[in-house]
């Protein structure tokens, strides 16, 4: 029989693989729904069956790593490193929306269980300095190729399509190029968030590595089911500024970096690739004005001071709740 803890720390699993689906599902098919490609419904329909497939499917290396790979095999057997880590993530998630910036949930989710190890002196710093080299080179290497995209490719892309754009069968391709990428993308987004929300409960062994993956992927498509219906408009004004032919071909770009991680058991951002690519494109357009835009800015902030701040409050949370042990036990 589970006990009101283990249910407790299941339904923050729930909430926070329903955040990230509803995130994750209205950035994927915003630009099909901005071109009208699709009725909302179908198109996150559709990206709800892609993000749970995802998950189940090809989430295991991922939940391995955030479970028993990060720090060593055990530290999590513990109800006080559980409810640390869940405690601290949602905090970090309820800033993030609160400002309104493309925080990383795979980052304050990895460096949660980092400052836990740290405390527990179970952190496995061959594998976290595996996963910080991947979050410094892929931001790095997607903006890169998105400023080469715009530069080289775009303009021309777009002169050939003008030429023919009276040829119904290369409209349609367009558009069914389209929906085909957010569909990639929300089942690349699965295979490497379904860790974020449910690798704790395969590490507490509420419920299996199989178990967990079917959860996780089920409340990710859940949350898009329930609540990408508004959020999805709001998104896509934001990604229709790229263009159809940007947005696309930047979710091909984001969405096979995340299955690679995803094959090799690296949690990395799906938000940082987003806003990395959008930054590289808007880096091409604008040039050196591009860092006048104080979003920008902030971002960047942002993405130096809460991979600290995640640390020191996970330790901190932690060393608290040490004062309570026995309200754990």
């Amino acid at each position: 029989m589970l006990s009101i803890e283990n249910i407790l720390i299941f339904c923050l699993a729930c909430v926070l693989a329903a955040s990230i689906g509803t995130s994750n599902i209205s950035v994927a098919m915003s630009p099909s729904y901005s071109a009208r490609v699709m009725r909302r419904k179908y198109l996150i329909i559709l990206g709800s069956a892609a993000i749970f497939l995802g998950a189940y499917f090809l989430g295991s290396n991922v939940l391995k790593t955030i479970s028993k790979g990060i720090v060593f095999e055990g530290t999590f057997d513990t109800k006080i490193n559980a409810f640390t880590f869940y405690i601290n993530s949602i905090l970090f998630l309820i800033l993030a929306n609160s400002l309104h910036v493309p925080i990383s949930t795979t980052e304050i989710v990895v460096l949660s269980v980092v400052g836990i190890g740290i405390y527990e002196k179970t952190l496995n710093t061959e594998k976290f300095l595996q996963i910080v080299l991947w979050w410094i080179a892929t931001p790095f290497v997607i903006f890169v190729i998105a400023y080469l995209f715009e530069k080289l490719i775009y303009l021309k892309i777009v002169d050939l399509l003008s030429k023919i754009r009276e040829n119904t069968k290369i409209v349609f391709t367009i558009k069914t190029f389209t929906v085909g990428m957010g569909i990639y993308f929300s089942f690349s987004a699965g295979t490497n968030n379904a860790a974020n929300s449910f690798g704790i409960v395969s590490a507490y062994k509420i419920a299996g590595m199989k178990e967990s993956l079917f959860f996780a992927g089920l409340f990710m498509a859940l949350g898009g089911l329930i609540f990408s219906k508004n959020i999805i408009k709001t998104v896509g004004t934001k990604v229709t500024n790229l263009g159809l032919l940007r947005a696309a071909f930047l979710q091909f770009v984001e969405g096979t970096f995340l299955i690679i991680a995803s094959i090799l058991g690296i949690p990395v951002s799906v938000n940082q690739t987003i806003t990395s690519g959008m930054m590289g494109i808007e880096f091409a357009r604008k040039g050196k004005k591009a860092i006048e835009n104080k979003f920008i800015i902030t971002i960047i902030l942002f993405w130096t001071i809460v991979p600290i701040l995640s640390v020191l409050t996970s330790l901190s949370i932690r060393k608290i709740f040490e004062n309570f042990k026995s309200f754990f036990m």
